[in-house]
């Protein structure tokens, strides 16, 4: 399966993600991440990284590999 971060201001993404979920089934590589107003570049990076390595599927990270250069 692929995976699947949805990222927005604020509660978008979750509310994304709910709705999908809702129309969809469970999403186990789905992700929301809320970027929130004046947030910290480095923890969004932080955070951004660490959902793109719970939603990797089959563990060959290209997306991670390609976040972190």
């Amino acid at each position: 399966m692929v995976g699947l971060i949805i990222t927005a201001h604020g509660g978008i993404a979750a509310e994304i993600l709910r709705s999908a979920t809702s129309i969809m089934g469970p999403l186990p590589q789905a992700r929301a991440l809320a970027i929130e107003r004046g947030a910290d570049p480095e923890a969004v990076y932080t955070q951004l990284s660490q959902a793109i390595d719970e939603v990797d599927a089959d563990g060959d990270q290209p997306l991670s590999e390609q976040a972190r250069r």
